[in-house]
């Protein structure tokens, strides 16, 4: 579009003639903004709250814009519109509770991520009122973290959730309605390939060092300090790896290619521990039950006191030290604290801080029986696992610079988020890659200028001839002399790396079915039964896993880099 019409409040709308270099510039979890630049004979007024729609989307002015007397009669301006997400950076982001009462913006609270939410959402009703904004999380449950905030607002309380639950964001409008989609991944796919040369995509590939900082071919991994106890693994005063006395993992390959290079990583999230319930009330406002409560007595440790954190419920976050435990009848009793106002907690004279039946809690500063702990160093093998394969090769990212009349030809279009599926046999690189900042010119809205997310550099090698798979798919399958795994590749650019373990069965079960398209699921699965978006998706690639849905179920299998 050469025109844009800028809608002004109280104002007749004014329709400008676009400079070229008018672009909308998205980034995931990042900004969303329209630059918009142009030229006019006479001076005209553009107050705040004036707004442009462009590519379906509405774009609001939040700032004055520049304007720069160049002649007697021509001035230029320079213009950001900001996308509706930024109505939320308006909004303080303080501890609103289910009543709408509000005490502080400095506060910690302890929850899932839901709950986190319920607290975004009740601030955007407090000013915007209802059915304006509405949250919706497609994640589901998720682990209880405590955070604090301080002087923020909705907006960057929003990417600071996103951040420590690893999960991103959407939004959609209906009417007068806004609806903030909170999901694993934002973004979707394209099968279209784009590949250097006439015809195929892109006027230009350049691929940059993201950062060769991050290389890692020994990674020292240690856990938290909690509830390990005092004779555990030779006094160690972390949790360590699964039978490994040095806690390291090695990668050979990344050896063989970069030598020896050592970081210590810690997991202080991670520690043995069980959550427990409050099954029951005592006889005090200070006792609870827990009837799946072991011996407590058996797991105290001499010269610390063992502290009940309440995860959820009205005393969520906080910590209480234990006075004494009851096994016969898994009676649990508890100190009172006195907070900064001077309230006792529990309280017996109101409900909001009392615990309840259904709460949930983890015991600190003790011992746990040694199939917790077990658990627990499992738990950081697989974390450390996947930090090593994140780091063991450079960091590179790629921008491309799409060849417009291939855009639309192919009706093709870009969010952030999306997965750009490019091939470059010289550099080595057939990769499914995830937009991270997308740039689509307003006057030409076929021109797109996309950063693809960061991938490892990893070594070229020599694919084995074509296997074919029915009349519309072919099925590219690579392996090599010492692998412990093959790569699965169909002929629309999905792929995957399978291990070798069982996997002429696994892939013979799912080559058999009567499958001519892979058709991508929208999230990972989280079970073998989660139910699949859309309903005839059978197919996922994530980060360390892929997923294929065979007999309506789906089945996981392990990645590695090749």
């Amino acid at each position: 579009m050469e025109t844009l019409q800028i809608i002004r409040p109280s104002m007749t709308a004014v329709t400008v003639n676009l400079k070229p270099n008018s672009e909308v510039s998205r980034k995931l979890l990042g900004e969303d903004i329209a630059k918009v630049y142009f030229e006019r004979p006479s001076y005209v007024e553009l107050p705040i709250n004036s707004y442009i729609e462009v590519f379906g989307r509405k774009y609001v002015l939040n700032t004055t814009p520049v304007v720069k007397k160049v002649a007697r009669n021509l001035y230029e301006f320079d213009c950001v519109f900001e996308s509706l997400i930024y109505e939320l950076g308006k909004i303080a982001f303080l501890d609103v509770d289910a009543t709408g009462i509000h005490m502080s913006s400095d506060f910690y609270l302890t929850g899932n991520l839901m709950d986190f939410l319920h607290v975004l959402e009740r601030n955007l009703e407090r000013v915007y009122g209802t059915d304006y904004w509405a949250i919706q999380n497609i994640i589901g449950t998720t682990d209880y973290k405590t955070l604090s905030f301080s002087d923020t607002n909705c907006l960057n309380a929003l990417y600071r959730l996103c951040q420590e639950f690893s999960c991103e964001y959407e939004y959609a409008v209906f009417g007068n309605e806004r609806v903030l989609y909170v999901k694993n991944q934002a973004g979707g796919f394209t099968y279209l390939p784009f590949e250097y040369g006439k015809g195929k995509g892109l006027y230009s590939l350049t691929r940059n060092v993201a950062s060769a900082d991050n290389i890692v071919t020994r990674l020292f991994a240690f856990g938290a300090s909690k509830n390990l106890g005092p004779n555990y693994r030779n006094f160690s005063p972390r949790l360590k790896l699964p039978n490994n006395e040095a806690s390291y993992l090695n990668d050979v390959d990344a050896q063989a290619n970069y030598g020896i290079i050592e970081k210590i990583a810690i997991f202080d999230d991670i520690y043995p521990e069980r959550e427990g319930q409050v099954t029951g009330l005592g006889a005090s406002f200070y006792q609870f039950v827990d009837s799946g409560m072991f011996d407590l007595n058996q797991y105290l440790v001499d010269g610390l006191t063992a502290t009940i954190h309440f995860n959820t419920g009205n005393l969520a976050g906080y910590e209480f030290e234990i006075a004494s435990y009851n096994p016969t009848t898994k009676t649990f009793h508890i100190n009172k604290i006195i907070d900064e106002r001077g309230l006792d907690i529990p309280n017996p004279d109101t409900s909001a801080f009392q615990f309840a039946v259904g709460d949930k809690y983890v015991i600190l500063n003790i011992t746990l029986p040694e199939e917790y702990i077990e658990a627990a160093e499992e738990e950081l093998y697989q974390a450390a696992l996947s930090y090593l394969n994140k780091n063991k090769n450079p960091l590179l990212n790629y921008a491309l610079d799409i060849d417009e009349s291939y855009v639309k030809a192919n009706n093709a279009s870009f969010s952030p988020g999306d997965g750009v599926y490019v091939i470059d046999t010289n550099l080595g690189l057939q990769e499914i890659m995830r937009a991270l900042d997308v740039r689509r010119n307003i006057v030409n809205e076929h021109k797109f200028i996309l950063q693809l997310t960061e991938v490892s550099y990893k070594p070229r090698r020599k694919a084995l001839p074509y296997l074919k798979k029915g009349r519309d798919d072919r099925v590219e399958m690579m392996a090599f002399s010492g692998d412990t795994s093959i790569l699965v590749e169909t002929e629309k650019g999905q792929k995957a790396r399978i291990k070798w373990t069982n996997v002429k069965a696994s892939i013979n079960e799912f080559l058999a079915q009567d499958y001519t398209l892979f058709v991508l699921n929208n999230h990972e699965p989280l079970n073998s039964s989660d139910v699949p978006t859309p309903g005839n998706a059978n197919f996922y690639l994530g980060d360390d896993h892929v997923y294929f849905r065979i007999n309506n179920l789906w089945k996981r299998h392990s990645i590695s880099t090749f």
